[in-house]
């Protein structure tokens, strides 16, 4: 009886879940297309992201990642792509601070 109840509260998840993921592609979908100039904006922004991540894909090295014992821990794709992510972080990392210290810098002269 237990793992009855233990199955239902699963399948109870998984259903509550799926309802969860459907809501959260299907409304900001229905926002997109009632208001388009937000979503020029939105893909604007996605645009640059994407951009950000090629920059840092091309930079990033794709050499294999050996461990001391000469055991390959990531092959030159995974090395790339987890090398690309870094990047792209460092860079909105940067961007941030820049906008952070901008920011504060033009409220001084206000």
């Amino acid at each position: 009886m237990d793992s009855f109840l233990i199955d239902a509260g699963l399948w109870i998840s998984y259903i509550l879940i799926g309802i969860a993921t459907l809501a959260t592609i299907v409304f900001p979908v229905i926002y997109m297309v009632q208001h388009p100039q937000d979503a020029k904006k939105a893909l604007m922004a996605i645009g640059g992201l994407i951009v950000v991540f090629l920059i840092g894909y091309f930079i990033a090295s794709d050499g294999a990642v050996m461990d001391t014992s000469n055991n390959v821990l990531a092959e030159g794709t995974v090395s790339q792509l987890s090398g690309a992510g870094i990047i792209m972080f460092y860079i909105l990392g940067g961007v941030a601070v820049i906008a952070l210290i901008y920011s504060e810098v033009s409220n001084l002269f206000k």
